[in-house]
């Protein structure tokens, strides 16, 4: 980990986040980037959205559902980031599709 890759506002190590986001969900990512006028704003934006999902739900819920990210754009099916098969037991990753995740498939925690 590099330190000048720590946004220290947030607590989140944004190079190695981005470089998961972009190995792993490229196209969901790209629909992201161009609802921003530029790469910056969209990471930007995106870092500030998943803190705040963070701060509320906490890491192990984001962690097995993802997160919904619309962006400035209205009217658009919104892509679902993080996580893709995160953890071992069935269910914990989110679907990219936008179809509905079933909380209580994945079993207790």
């Amino acid at each position: 980990m590099n330190p000048r890759d720590l946004d220290a506002k947030v607590g989140i190590d944004t190079a190695e986040l981005f470089a998961f986001i972009r190995a792993t969900q490229g196209d969901e990512w790209e629909k992201v980037r161009k609802s921003h006028s530029t790469a910056d704003e969209a990471q930007r934006a995106f870092v500030d959205r998943l803190a705040k999902e963070l701060d509320r739900r906490g890491t192990v819920d984001v962690l097995r559902h993802g997160l919904t990210y619309a962006g400035p754009r209205e009217g658009r099916v919104p892509p679902r980031l993080l996580p893709t098969g995160v953890g071992s037991e069935p269910g914990a990753g989110a679907p990219l599709s936008g179809e509905p995740v079933d909380r209580d498939a994945a079993g207790p925690l």
